[in-house]
């Protein structure tokens, strides 16, 4: 019996000296491969490699199996088994990755103790670092999860359409294909993935890593949009601008709203929605997006909210609101914006002081608006029906009729105030003959 048991020692290791010879090769190619660039080697064919194994693991079957019958084994030849084993354990690596070893204990049904059976691939060191690639995902995906459901709300605002659909669509996609590395199908369905990916050198170590790549990706492009969302505004204000130019009031406020909603601190938005606002008729709606607008110290909110103060009469008020707009206009670039604001902060501190009696004041604020008349290609004609009434309010009163023609024939009714003037010049010049 211990003869035999000698002869199947020696066999067994004969067969994992070869294996052992096949494993230096394969470094050492892969080392060349390296270090030179060279053009890999032929390897060993696959199947040869798993006949080689499973003839190793069959030969440890064969010293297991005497080593029952043997009675009193010596104690040199157990060491020597146990060295054997360990240099059996050492290749485990290369084992596990030639053979199936799951579907071989189904088909073969090993005995429990027949621990070579089970070998497991050797951990990688880089594998003690995966509680940080684990903590980081998790940081990266809570952190995209929040941006998902904040960027959606805001492309939401104003209701949904191709681009806003799109934008979400594609954020929820990213969203699900990484946050799937949190539940157990989620990983299962990534690792089936990462393992077709293994020929292109992925192994299975780096794959927490992996998942960490996916998971800062959608980090980052979150990231990207969140700082393009000013950008995103500006395009859906400018849209809503063409609308409302076009009289599509309802198309224009969806914009004017999701370019509000996209960038707070877009403040011609936050405007142009009280302008349209206004234009229905709804003054206090369009009242808060002025004050909105205006806490950003945009100068056109601060006249919209004094004129708006001024036809509830509450004189003080609209006085500050447009002074406080005097002070900011000259902040404005130089240009169209600048010159209608500085007009209408004119115009309508003249009417301010006009509805004091404040005449002086009235006249000049009002001949100061007058002045930039030469600015505009077609000159606005409000300033000059306000100063008509002040000639005629004046002690002793000016002759007005020169500024009720202006008044009549070139006002353009925007306002309700606007109305009333136009059907006071209308008046005036039929008392004086004039068409």
């Amino acid at each position: 019996m211990m003869y035999d048991l000698h002869v199947a020692l020696n066999y067994y290791e004969d067969l994992l000296t070869t294996l052992e010879q096949v494993a230096a090769q394969s470094a050492q190619r892969r080392s060349r491969r390296v270090t030179n660039a060279q053009p890999a080697e032929s390897p060993d064919h696959p199947e040869q490699l798993q006949r080689e194994i499973l003839k190793l693991l069959r030969s440890r079957d064969a010293v297991q199996a005497i080593l029952m019958t043997t009675p009193k084994v010596p104690t040199e030849t157990l060491l020597r088994l146990m060295r054997l084993d360990d240099r059996l354990r050492h290749q485990s690596g290369l084992i596990t990755a030639t053979l199936a070893l799951d579907n071989w204990r189904a088909s073969i049904q090993p005995d429990a103790a027949a621990w070579w059976w089970s070998l497991q691939t050797p951990e990688h060191w880089f594998t003690r670092l995966d509680w940080l690639w684990e903590m980081l995902s998790l940081i990266f995906l809570t952190v995209s999860v929040s941006l998902v459901v904040v960027i959606s709300t805001r492309f939401l605002s104003g209701g949904p359409d191709v681009l806003g659909a799109l934008a979400i669509v594609g954020q929820s996609l990213l969203t699900l294909l990484t946050a799937g590395t949190l539940t157990a199908s989620g990983r299962k369905a990534l690792e089936q993935i990462f393992s077709q990916l293994g020929g292109l050198g992925l192994k299975k170590h780096f794959w927490p890593v992996a998942k960490l790549a996916l998971s800062l990706t959608l980090f980052v492009t979150l990231i990207l949009l969140w700082s393009r969302l000013p950008d995103i505004s500006s395009f859906f204000h400018d849209r809503g601008l063409t609308r409302y130019s076009a009289g599509e009031l309802a198309n224009a406020q969806s914009d004017f709203e999701r370019a509000a909603s996209l960038d707070p601190n877009n403040l011609p938005a936050h405007y142009n929605l009280g302008r349209l606002h206004e234009d229905l008729q709804q003054i206090e709606p369009a009242r808060t997006r002025y004050l909105t607008a205006a806490q950003g110290e945009y100068a056109p909110a601060y006249n919209e909210l004094g004129r708006l103060s001024l036809q509830s009469k509450k004189l003080p008020e609209a006085a500050a609101f447009l002074q406080r707009g005097l002070e900011l206009v000259a902040q404005l670039p130089a240009g169209d914006e600048r010159n209608h604001t500085t007009y209408a902060l004119f115009k309508n501190m003249g009417w301010v002081r006009l509805n004091q009696a404040r005449h002086i004041e009235a006249k000049d604020w009002l001949q100061r608006a007058i002045a930039l008349d030469s600015t505009f290609p077609s000159p606005p004609a409000a300033a000059h029906c306000l100063l008509a009434q002040v000639l005629e309010k004046k002690k002793p009163p000016d002759n007005a009729q020169l500024e009720w023609e202006i008044c009549q024939s070139s006002l353009v009714v925007r306002h309700p105030e606007e109305d009333s003037w136009y059907h006071i010049a209308r008046q005036r010049l039929d008392q004086t003959g004039k068409p």
